[in-house]
């Protein structure tokens, strides 16, 4: 994540350290919060980005379960 991290201070809108700093925060962290802001700035500043769908999907389930780490993850 610091990699991802260093790179959103040169591209704030990257939208690749975006998706993986998300999916890390959640998967990893069990930070859903930090996840969703992360996946929703990047569709906010990325709206026809290839990989919207998994990222929408990824929203969803996210929004729908507790501060918790990724079923299967834990």
């Amino acid at each position: 994540v610091k990699h991802e991290q260093t790179g959103l201070v040169v591209e704030p809108n990257n939208p690749d350290a975006l998706f993986n700093i998300g999916f890390v925060k959640w998967q990893a962290q069990g930070t859903r919060k930090a996840a969703i802001a992360s996946w929703q700035k990047l569709l906010k500043t990325n709206p026809n980005h290839p990989k919207r769908a998994q990222v929408e999907a990824l929203l969803a389930q996210a929004k729908q379960h507790p501060e918790a780490p990724m079923a299967g993850n834990e």
